[in-house]
């Protein structure tokens, strides 16, 4: 609760002037007698204000999370409308480094359960970060594909591509990057998608460019019926259900996200007979007053 307070006001401290400077320097561009190179310089620290207010936006969304108390708005997503609305906010940016952007979409791909803005929000860190990697000459793809239990959303590029012994920390939060620099954009992308009971993956060629592939489930509402069911389960009925995640595999396991008392301090075997044989529980210090605990579940339990 105390880091949760720390950077709620620590963010709006920084919004207010952020706020400020981006309203003037609007002022200062529409202003018809400021000279080009004046005009210009007032547009570089808009842009520049406006990235840092997105960067703490993303940083209160992580605390949000972390904490559990993110909620999804689920409905019925139409995958092809979102995709074309994310590509259209970049398009000048794409074609105005000479690269070209295209978007590839089944027309008939059937929506599926998901948060709009959410989702819309991971799309518009790929493709941000697609957009400075592509080169002239280069290309940018964003296309979905169905398969029998999921959608596969896809933000490829041109570009430079991602050094090997980088890949499996692209995913990390704040490890300096080319794709963004230091930050949480794509810690981000990758809790957005597991709220959803999805997974994020990135494919990469160094010197070829890379591709970031979300795999997002069809129904995000078996998810939720699962972290129902370990709530019930939880001691006491004191747990606070963070997230719960749906393995893509056959066997259809969940991975369910608890934050119980820190007086409780249940040890592993303890939740695991609360769970009633879930095959792995982690217990991890995360909080002052709270203890995180991710358990494993089959989907015959959390049914």
């Amino acid at each position: 609760a105390l880091k949760r307070e720390f950077v709620g006001s620590v963010s709006y401290e920084l919004r207010t002037p952020l706020t400020t400077i981006v309203g003037y320097s609007e002022l200062l561009e529409t202003m018809g007698d400021l000279p080009e190179r004046s005009r210009q310089h007032a547009g570089a620290i808009r842009i520049a204000a406006s990235q840092l207010a997105r960067s703490i936006d993303d940083v209160l969304d992580m605390a949000q999370i972390d904490a559990g108390e993110m909620e999804l708005s689920l409905g019925d997503l139409r995958v092809c409308d979102l995709l074309s609305q994310a590509a259209e906010k970049v398009r000048a940016r794409v074609e105005g480094r000479g690269a070209t952007l295209t978007v590839s979409c089944p027309a008939d791909l059937k929506p599926i359960r998901a948060d709009e803005h959410r989702i819309g929000q991971a799309l518009d860190h790929l493709l941000e970060n697609a957009a400075r990697a592509v080169s002239e000459g280069g290309a940018v793809e964003l296309k979905a594909e169905a398969g029998p239990s999921e959608i596969r959303l896809t933000v490829s590029d041109t570009g430079r591509g991602i050094p090997y012994h980088l890949q499996a920390h692209v995913f990390d939060r704040f490890v300096r990057r080319e794709r963004g620099g230091p930050g949480v954009g794509l810690a981000l992308v990758k809790a957005l998608v597991e709220l959803h009971g999805g997974w994020a993956e990135v494919e990469s060629e160094p010197g070829k460019g890379a591709a970031f592939i979300l795999h997002l489930p069809l129904g995000a509402a078996t998810t939720a019926a699962a972290a129902t069911r370990a709530g019930d389960l939880g001691p006491g009925g004191a747990a606070e259900i963070a997230h719960a995640t749906q393995d893509t595999s056959p066997t259809g396991n969940y991975t369910v996200n608890l934050y119980l008392p820190r007086e409780s301090s249940p040890g592993a075997p303890e939740v695991q007979g609360l769970l009633l044989g879930s095959t792995t529980v982690k217990v991890q210090e995360f909080l002052p007053d709270r203890t995180k605990v991710t358990a494993r579940l089959s989907s015959e339990i959390a049914a």
